[in-house]
């Protein structure tokens, strides 16, 4: 049995980069076991020392190849083969897996947290979140023609919520991390998100508003108070204060901002 310090060298050293087009389903399946164990190694510091920027361009690598997998995949949904159908399920789960790992290499190590952003990871998180955004949607648009992509919905949740939660890791005390986030999501994808079905994804983003925004200065506070959309937001962000949602960084927010 192959052991975690193995599995992580393998990653970094690019040996899962492109699947096999022959057999991208074992190819997918045997990448999200792996990271499984990885996700509660990195919890530990010195494992998370170990990340490095050839490890970060390795991830940022398999992230994009998941990303196309799928977007090829799901570009004809009615003509899913079932075997195609798993393969999908196995790399949005891989997907999921790859940005939580991420998202634990962070934990109190602002190097780490550099790295991501210099190696361009920032970006392509933000492109998941926007991509498996759509990705729900139009599942959800063809369930009564085609009912199996029902099981996509909740795996490209699970995909936006880690992406989330990782951008809100990444905004702490970083202006300029901030900024870019705000350039890409704001308006319409945090309007969009603000008004998910789902109260994590809604939570997440309520905690990256409240970095970019809870400092004296903040361009981005005034211009949600100046605007039509952003008040808009306001105004959502107010009621996710209220039952049934009672949302703690919703809270945090509109008392840290307006109160």
């Amino acid at each position: 049995m192959v052991d975690v310090d193995t599995n992580f060298d393998r990653i970094r050293r690019g040996v899962w980069v492109g699947p096999n087009a022959a057999k991208p389903y074992v190819e997918w399946n045997d990448l999200s076991r792996v990271l499984t164990d990885l996700l509660q190694w990195a919890r530990s510091p010195e494992s998370r020392e170990k990340f490095d920027e050839v490890m970060y361009d390795s991830l940022k690598l398999l992230l994009k190849a998941a990303n196309s997998d799928v977007k090829n995949k799901v570009a004809n949904l009615s003509k899913l083969t079932q075997r195609d159908v798993d393969t999908v399920t196995v790399t949005i789960i891989a997907t999921a897996n790859i940005i939580r790992l991420l998202r634990n290499s962070v934990i109190n190590l602002p190097r780490n947290q550099f790295l991501q952003v210099k190696t361009g990871l920032l970006d392509c998180i933000l492109d998941s979140v926007y991509f498996y955004h759509d990705v729900g949607t139009k599942c959800h648009r063809v369930k009564h023609k085609i009912p199996y992509v029902l099981t996509y919905t909740p795996l490209c949740i699970e995909v936006i919520r880690a992406a989330l939660q990782l951008t809100s890791n990444l905004c702490v005390g970083n202006h300029a991390v901030q900024g870019a986030v705000w350039a890409r999501l704001y308006p319409t994808m945090f309007r969009t998100l603000l008004n998910s079905i789902d109260k994590q994804v809604k939570n997440y983003v309520c905690s990256i508003l409240f970095h970019c925004t809870a400092w004296n200065g903040s361009s981005a506070l005034e211009e949600m108070t100046n605007e039509d959309e952003g008040k808009e937001m306001i105004r959502l962000c107010v009621g996710l204060c209220q039952p049934p949602n009672n949302l703690e960084w919703a809270q945090l927010f509109v008392e840290g901002s307006f109160v």
